[in-house]
């Protein structure tokens, strides 16, 4: 995964014209470096994209499926009757072991019923904003 950003390859990715400001103004081209600066200056959807998009497509799938999980149970002990995420995750781990067009279209439909940005990811920045609040 290691890799020495360009602004080219930036772009290249979209980045947010915030962050090619930050990486222009600073020396540091070493991806993994750039990621641990994202992370201690809390920027971690910056950490996050720049992780994603060194990935592989089955590195990507493979993080989906982990970060999905580690909030999956909050998700379902609260939600007990929508087993839409758990059939997203079934989906895309059919995906990693046969990936042919029948599973990532199963993946994808799955994926989109699911609606993971709005379902469970605000669902656990909503918890966490919670456990913060305690």
């Amino acid at each position: 995964m290691k890799k020495e950003l360009t602004v080219a390859w930036l772009r290249k990715k979209d980045a947010c014209e915030e962050a090619i400001e930050m990486f222009k103004a600073q020396k540091e081209r070493d991806s993994i470096k750039l990621v641990k600066k994202c992370l201690k200056q809390d920027h971690f959807d910056w950490a996050n994209w720049l992780v994603t998009n060194l990935m592989t497509k089955k590195q990507c799938v493979q993080y989906s499926i982990f970060a999905a999980e580690l909030v999956l149970h909050n998700f379902e002990k609260n939600q007990p009757n929508d087993d839409r995420p758990r059939k997203a995750i079934e989906a895309a781990k059919a995906y990693l072991k046969n990936p042919c067009d029948r599973t990532k279209n199963d993946a994808r439909s799955a994926w989109s019923a699911w609606s993971a940005e709005s379902a469970i990811i605000k669902y656990g920045v909503k918890l966490l904003m919670e456990q913060s609040d305690k």
